[in-house]
């Protein structure tokens, strides 16, 4: 199950990022990175809650080191996907 769940959670990651990665060039702002996090369930609405303060961490931890108003989904993904 715990697999099953896994491989889910990851699909629906590289779904909904995609979709606001229009360039395909890896980076979406902020606000598009929260809008995926609750549209895979990792908002308090859903099957995972964090608290702002860790949304704010995961969001500091993935930020572009050039404009923090950006967010590497692809290192998100890849380190979903690695099992981190």
């Amino acid at each position: 199950m715990l697999k099953v769940s896994k491989i889910y959670f990851y699909y629906f990651i590289i779904f909904f990022y995609k979709d606001f990665d229009i360039l395909r060039c890896g980076y979406v702002t902020k606000s598009q990175f929260l809008r995926g996090l609750d549209g895979i369930g990792v908002s308090g609405l859903d099957r995972l809650f964090l608290s702002d303060s860790e949304l704010q961490s995961l969001c500091d931890s993935y930020a572009d080191e050039h404009d923090c108003s950006r967010i590497n989904w692809n290192s998100f993904e890849n380190e979903i996907d690695k099992g981190k």
